[in-house]
Formats: structure tokens, C-alpha cells, sequence
């Protein structure tokens, strides 16, 4: 598995760039900023991303999607119940920040229990609310991404 971590923007979101060796299939989890840096990364790593997946919809979770979707041409997933938080609608962040970006529509709507596949690769959607109502965790063989429904030493708060 290719596995590259990285913090990104004010809020130092937890972002994932994540492929199958073989294939060279990728995905990208919770890209919140710096599109530029992101999309250079994958250049280096010389994947072609199918998915861009985001375990809730927070304003730092989205920043980077609608360019990063322009750039790669994948498909945008995330859970049914983040519909709304997604597409700006209701969003409590942007009353500390900057505006919503806006985003595509999702090509993709996911429920718990769904895979997404990436060459050999396989990840099960894990509904997880609590820290948003449609919140996901994605697990496979070697790893568990869990965006913020853990933060280390405690629960994915929303205070």
C-alpha cells in the first residue's frame, strides 16, 4: 500500500493520500487545504485518483475537494447524512473562518458497510456519528483512517 500523511492548513487537518502499488490507483482522504502541494504529491507518487473521500464534512476537511476533483477527474464520496454540511448549506465553521468553499456534488454517497476498491486494495465504510451525524471511518487490512471521531488522548469533540 502506498501511505503519505499530511497536516494541512490553519487547522493542521489530518490529510491522506493512499494507493495500490500495482495498479497505481489512489484515493484521498479529507484533502482541507493546499490543493498545489497535494496535487504535486500525487504527480510524485504517480497515482491516477478515483476517489476523493471525506469521513465528515467540516470546513477543514473540504477546502482542497472542488480543485482537486477539476485536477484528477475522481469521483467524490462521502456519507449520505453530510449532504447538507457538504454543500454549504449548514456549515457552523464558517462563522470562524473564511466562507464554504463550494463543492461538486457527490458522485458517490456512501453508507456504512459500502467498499471502495483501489486495485487489491479494499476499504469498508464504517459509520461512525458522533462527532458529525454522517461521520465515517475507512478500514482496511493495515489501517483504520478515522478523521475525527479519534483525536489523540480523546474523542473527536466539536467543542
Amino acid at each position: 500500500m502506498i501511505f503519505k500523511g499530511f497536516e494541512l492548513g490553519p487547522f493542521m487537518t489530518n490529510c491522506y493520500l493512499v494507493g495500490d502499488e500495482e495498479t497505481r490507483e489512489g484515493m484521498i482522504i479529507d484533502p482541507g487545504a493546499e490543493a498545489e502541494a497535494l496535487k504535486e504529491e500525487i504527480e510524485k507518487a504517480s497515482l491516477k485518483i478515483k476517489l476523493i473521500v471525506l469521513t465528515h464534512g467540516h470546513i477543514d476537511h473540504i477546502g482542497a475537494v472542488a480543485e482537486l476533483k477539476e485536477a484528477t477527474g475522481a469521483q467524490f464520496a462521502y456519507h449520505a447524512q453530510e449532504a447538507t454540511t457538504i454543500q454549504g448549506r449548514v456549515n457552523s465553521y464558517v462563522m470562524i473562518g473564511p466562507p464554504a468553499p463550494s463543492n461538486p456534488e457527490a458522485a458517490r454517497i456512501l453508507q456504512g458497510g459500502a467498499t471502495l476498491e483501489l486495485g487489491k486494495q479494499r476499504f469498508t465504510v464504517l459509520h461512525t456519528p458522533g462527532h458529525s451525524p454522517g461521520g465515517i471511518c475507512l478500514m482496511s487490512d493495515d489501517v483504520v483512517f478515522t478523521g475525527d471521531t479519534l483525536f489523540y488522548s480523546i474523542i473527536g469533540g466539536t467543542d
